[in-house]
């Protein structure tokens, strides 16, 4: 056990070897302690990574255990955890986890709650669930653990440390830098002290701490401490160990990370010296070992000297860890980086085509499962290989170079809200109900092939990795084949993006404009000046012909226009509204209409803040609006056209919501000016949000019912204009919500407090917090008093908003204020309320981008919905109806007709099921 602990593998092993020998001949091979040899003897061969050799001898144990002490023995309990840890460190995860369930409860029975043991079972159970990337139960787990091993063991003891380290490990991978800096060093301090300054743990310990320390920056503290662990590892372990490798090789990353290559070098050189003795020089280790070096001489202008060494590289990843891991797929980005900078951009292109499909395939793969906050955290890793591909389409005239970085946008952005709209909970509604144990099947090896796949190799042989890999890519692929039989939705969901699928799904007389607010990339800069100032570029796309890529410039001077022009656009009292529309459409459009002609369709997919312009009062060089010259629909990205193809069926008629009975505000009576033409947002007032009585909305909702023909009991007005009632939609035709709608910036929300209506009640904050999906949203019957019903409080917020069954609505118009804005996240579209409703289901949208005028909207929904009713499209019959009012006396400024913009399938409505 000594040399065990201590590293010293081929002197503990014979040793082993004899007390196995000594017990079973002694005692008998079904003694109790005959168990405890075999169960060391296997721990051995799990820590040496002869994971073949150590399952039989843990079965053994096991078997022993369970037929001598009995099933519920605390011993037994000690087996099973050990077979389970095997398992999970195999990636086993279905064989870990039933014997991990009875070890716990062994444990919490005959041990009890807070017992050391029950500790280890809970600290296992959270290695598995962190294995398959279940972060979220994985923390739970190790906090009771730890907080069972402080108050039994003591705040010092070895395994409390050991439980602080694997807490600390889950924040650092999930980029909860702050939570894990104490954890770490509370680790640290617990084993300089109980183990020894010159302990292998304690130099683990130094070398996370100062890993972490260099990722944040803090460089003043990092250096010491990678030294340190290093000198350890070495005087512990001996110089050519892996782990003094490992203690190399971070050492390096932070030399090179602080400019100091010369330092890294050396470094970097020995690692491989070691790796390719100690693991082999086909070893991914070696190949790891091989990139960093091959990265140093590239970024210090020796190519000649990096490329042999990324081809190495590359050869070992493609062979051992597959033709799609993710290292293979950074290994052909990093070697064509090389080759693009070397003018060899026909070497380039293929290879980064290669990657390109890697990374598209895992990613799907990747979505199907998983929190939003995962997803979004993947997916923003990602953003750095498409600002590359980019830059790299952008500075390559070929056009297999433009359609690289096309396919990169689209394969990018508005990922999460695809991935969150088509997630599993909606998927699972789509099948059968004897096939959705099954889907629950699939979404757990998904999960653990993504897991496995970005995880590495570990402490698993390259041959048990290759085969687990292999095993669980089959099982998936098997499951994916079965439901795309059943269910046209799934097969899109899984189905990786491509630009040809997009081009396909794009109609023959509309052309798609994929804008992406990017930063340039510069693989020969260092560090963060690798990547430029932000810029927008536009590609273009039609049915037929190449894809065009155009630089628009410097994202700061775009964004500043388009907030001068959403000012004067908002405002009566501006005259100089063409001015402005006419300056951005300089810069916006004006180089794409050489590519726009003889197509008036327009697909408009738009970045960053190019969400929140409102593109038909853009003004042409011959004064006309966009909206003159194009029907214009908006996108969240161009991979929307693949969903329309797969639309589900409404479930039922349409339904108007209008004119809630808001509910006097607390200490107030709202009195209604007539005189005045009110807009259909909140007003902001020391009170907090006080919504008034909007005139235009009856009268809108008395039109549209008879336009519509729809029934009294789907015309919800007054006090039946509830979030309960809505909440109970399922799958309505036709949506139309006619109230005040809103979004509030931080600084409104930081300012903000609502005071609920009755005695006894104080002030209390607006709940909002940081997601930006509460601080947007609409005013329903109650709203003023905050109550409505017995869990509702009058406002439905976007994040509410998200959890409607719109699945099968063909339109959802929203004829309110501010219903189309919100916090707009690059890539990633605008998160509120338009957001909600795609991830509501609802195919089409009508929102608007500021607050609307109450009258003017009643006119332009009644023309609109008239329109559509004959037959015109749902952009089409939008765009008529602004033509028309432009033409009106009166309605001529933008800020009457413009405010509101389609989103979405732009087709008809199909006939009434």
């Amino acid at each position: 056990e000594l040399y065990r602990f201590t590293g010293a593998y081929a002197k503990a092993e014979p040793l082993y070897q004899r007390a196995l020998a000594i017990n079973e001949k002694a005692l008998g091979p079904d003694h109790p302690d005959t168990a405890r040899s075999l169960s060391n003897f296997a721990d051995l061969y799990t820590a040496t990574g002869a994971y073949a050799k150590a399952e039989p001898l843990y079965q053994r144990a096991l078997a022993i255990h369970e037929k001598a002490l009995g099933p519920d023995h605390p011993y037994t309990a000690v087996s099973l955890n050990a077979l389970a840890d095997l398992y999970t460190v195999t990636g086993a995860y279905a064989k870990a986890e039933p014997l991990l369930e009875r070890a716990l409860a062994i444990n919490e029975k005959a041990l009890g709650p807070d017992h050391p043991g029950t500790a280890t079972s809970l600290n296992d159970f959270a290695a598995l669930y962190y294995g398959t990337g279940a972060y979220a139960k994985a923390e739970s787990l190790h906090q009771r653990a730890l907080a069972i091993y402080e108050k039994a063991l003591g705040p010092d003891h070895p395994d409390t440390a050991t439980s602080l380290n694997n807490l600390a490990d889950l924040y650092t991978v999930t980029g909860a830098y702050a939570k894990a800096e104490p954890l770490l060093q509370r680790t640290l301090a617990i084993r300089e002290q109980a183990l020894g300054l010159d302990h292998p743990d304690t130099a683990r310990s130094l070398n996370n701490l100062g890993a972490l320390y260099s990722t944040t920056g803090v460089y003043a503290k990092a250096e010491p401490l990678l030294q340190r662990a290093l000198a350890i590892h070495e005087k512990a372990l001996g110089p050519d160990h892996p782990d003094t490798a490992g203690s190399l090789n971070t050492l390096a990353v932070f030399y090179e990370t602080i400019g100091v290559p010369g330092k890294a070098e050396p470094l970097y050189q020995r690692a491989l010296e070691i790796t390719e003795k100690a693991l082999g020089p086909d070893h991914p280790s070696t190949a790891a070992s091989l990139n960093n070096l091959a990265a140093l001489y590239y970024a210090a202008g020796v190519p000649g000297k990096a490329e042999p060494l990324y081809q190495r590289a590359l050869a070992i990843r493609e062979e051992v860890l597959g033709p799609d891991h993710p290292d293979t797929a950074t290994s052909l980005n990093n070697l064509a980086d090389l080759y693009h900078d070397t003018g060899r951009n026909t070497k380039a292109e293929p290879l980064i085509e290669r990657a390109q499909r890697i990374e598209e395939g895992n990613t799907a793969r990747f979505l199907l499962s998983g929190s939003e906050t995962r997803k979004r955290a993947y997916i923003e890793q990602r953003v750095g290989y498409t600002n590359a591909n980019i830059s790299f389409s952008l500075a390559v005239a070929d056009p297999r170079a433009k359609a690289l970085g096309l396919t990169s946008v689209l394969q990018q952005k508005g990922r999460v809200l695809d991935a969150m709209s088509d997630s599993i909970a909606r998927l699972r509604q789509s099948v059968a109900r004897e096939d959705r144990e099954r889907f629950e099947q699939l979404a757990e090896v998904a999960q653990q092939f993504s897991t496995l796949t970005f995880r590495g190799l570990g402490n698993l042989p390259v041959d048990a990795y290759r085969q687990r890999l292999q095993a669980l890519a089959q099982q998936q692929e098997q499951l994916e084949a079965e439901f795309s039989k059943r269910s046209a939705a799934f097969r899109q969901a899984v189905t990786p993006v491509t630009l040809e699928g997009v081009r396909q799904a794009l109609p023959a007389d509309a052309v798609l404009v994929e804008w992406f607010r990017y930063k340039p990339f510069n693989s020969k800069a260092k560090g963060s000046a690798r990547w430029g100032v932000p810029r927008y570029v536009a590609y273009v796309l039609k049915r037929s012909g190449d894809a065009v890529a155009i630089d628009l410039g410097a994202a700061q001077p775009i964004e500043a226009l388009i907030s001068e022009l959403r000012d004067v656009l908002s405002d009566l009292t501006y005259t100089i509204y063409k001015e402005a529309a006419k300056e951005l459409s300089k810069t916006l459009i004006a180089p794409l209409l050489p590519h726009l002609a003889q197509n008036e369709r327009l697909l408009l997919s738009p970045d960053g803040a190019l969400n929140l312009v409102p593109f038909g009062a853009l003004v042409d060089e011959h004064g006309e609006y966009l909206v003159q010259r194009f029907e214009i629909t908006y996108l969240t990205s161009g991979r929307d056209l693949l969903r329309m193809a797969v639309a589900s069926l409404a479930r039922g008629s349409a339904v108007m919501i209008a004119d809630p009975a808001y509910g006097q505000s607390a200490g107030q009576v709202v009195a209604v000016d007539r005189s005045i033409q009110p807009s259909r947002s909140n007003d902001l007032d020391r009170s907090g949000l006080v919504f008034k009585p909007l005139a235009g909305t009856v009268a809108e909702a008395k039109a549209l019912q008879v336009l519509l023909k729809i029934d009294g009991q789907h015309v919800l007005t007054g006090a039946n204009a509830t979030e309960a009632n809505l909440k109970q939609l399922h799958g309505p035709r036709l949506l139309h919500v006619a109230t005040h709608g809103f979004f509030l910036t931080n600084r409104e929300v930081a300012t903000l407090v609502l005071k609920p209506a009755g005695p006894g009640h104080e002030a209390f904050p607006l709940p909002l917090g940081e997601n930006p999906l509460l601080r947007s949203g609409l005013a329903m019957a109650g709203a003023n008093v905050r109550h409505s019903g017995e869990n509702d409080d009058g406002i439905l917020t976007a994040a509410e908003a998200a959890q409607l069954d719109l699945d099968g609505t063909q339109l959802v118009v929203l004829s309110a204020c501010d219903t189309g804005v919100g916090q707009v996240k690059t890539g990633e579209g605008v998160y509120g309320l338009r957001r909600a409703l795609v991830l509501a289901g609802a195919q089409t949208q009508v929102a608007s981008l500021w607050k609307v005028d109450d009258v003017a909207s009643k006119e332009l929904m009644v023309d609109y919905y008239g329109r559509l009713l004959a037959g015109e499209g749902r952009s089409g019959a939008l765009r008529a109806a602004q033509k028309a009012m432009m033409t009106t006396p009166g309605r001529q400024h933008p800020y009457y007709w413009a405010a509101f913009v389609p989103i979405g399938n732009w087709t008809p409505l199909s006939a009434e099921q």
